[in-house]
């Protein structure tokens, strides 16, 4: 496995966060196999192919608060989303941080750059996930003239990570 754990939910200002407290209500599946043709691009075509599940949580400790979690699962990759639907006491949020975070089964071989707030413009470091270290051993760039690192641990995605049995994953927020 790639993955051993993994936690997900968001923080909310003012407000108890969505990621504790849930009961399941639901969970819907659904497949999609449709092919659309973009305005402009190399390929004429292009297939849209996956499988979803959504799985409607509540907070019952919180007034029934209701949030659904879709994740579909591509041929190449898994994505996923925080579903939110207006509801009673629930009409206005500020997200104030994003819970998520995935533990890795291994020290897989990690491709990053720092986490930086004004610049992408780094060459890449090659290292172990557990050597990440932005402001130390990430190729910094003293040539970059403004740079606000967001912290010791902190990478711009894409996170490229490769495993020992070659498999190549890439973490991204989009």
């Amino acid at each position: 496995p790639v993955v051993k754990a993994s936690r997900l939910g968001i923080a909310i200002k003012d407000k108890p966060g969505f990621f504790e407290g849930f009961a399941v209500e639901r969970t819907d599946t659904a497949s999609t196999d449709e092919t659309w043709e973009p305005v402009w691009g190399e390929v004429k075509q292009i297939r849209n192919h996956y499988n979803e599940m959504a799985v409607t949580l509540r907070q019952p400790e919180f007034g029934d608060r209701r949030m659904t979690v879709r994740f579909r699962l591509f041929d190449d990759g898994l994505g996923f989303r925080y579903e939110i639907p207006e509801q009673k006491d629930v009409n206005h949020l500020i997200v104030s941080d994003e819970k998520t975070q995935f533990v890795m089964a291994a020290d897989h071989k990690t491709f990053w750059i720092p986490g930086d707030y004004d610049t992408n413009e780094y060459i890449y470091t090659v290292s172990k996930l557990s050597e990440v270290n932005a402001p130390t051993q990430g190729k910094a760039g003293e040539e970059i003239a403004l740079r606000t690192l967001a912290g010791a641990n902190v990478v711009q995605t894409p996170l490229l990570l490769k495993t020992a049995q070659g498999l190549y994953v890439a973490i991204h927020e989009a």
